[in-house]
């Protein structure tokens, strides 16, 4: 049988080899000790953070992208909603009842009709969180209605723009 010495062949091989502490403080080794046995939980620790940072940064952004595609799928709908609501208002029949017979129509009825034009403008805009001011020009009375005021007798050049 052969011994195994400091010496041999195989012992050099070995990861480790048996160290003298004779030269070491008290304070030295177990500065030592305390470093080997923190040093893993701190590189354990960082990996774990870096893992939950990941993680949480990808949840951000998954958040964020919902919230994009909500709002935008939010305000494309509130457009088309819009924009077929401008249809409905361009050929309402009381629109174009004042449009065709205002000439036939009463000063009473003429303000009757847009007054009700206006208050449904005014409806329009409230049911709109897009929606600031809204108008609508009937260049036949030469009158553009908003949903807040009404104007008369419009310069030409401004009736020609609208």
């Amino acid at each position: 049988m052969t011994e195994w010495k400091e010496g041999s062949y195989m012992m050099k091989w070995l990861p480790f080899r048996k160290l003298s502490v004779a030269g070491f403080s008290l304070f030295q080794k177990l500065l030592v000790v305390f470093l080997i046995a923190i040093i893993p939980i701190l590189i354990v620790s960082t990996l774990i953070n870096r893992s939950g940072e990941r993680t949480i940064s990808e949840e951000i952004t998954r958040s964020l992208q919902s919230n994009a595609h909500f709002y935008l799928s939010t305000f494309e709908l509130e457009m088309d909603r819009i924009f077929r609501m401008k249809q409905q208002y361009i050929l309402d029949n009381e629109v174009q009842s004042l449009r065709l017979f205002h000439m036939i129509y009463s000063d009473s009825d003429d303000v009757a009709a847009i007054q009700g034009i206006e208050r449904r403008l005014q409806q329009f805009k409230d049911s709109s969180l897009f929606v600031e001011s809204i108008s609508l020009l009937i260049p036949e009375l030469d009158v553009m209605i908003w949903n807040d005021r009404v104007i008369r007798g419009l310069p030409k050049k401004r009736a020609k723009l609208c």
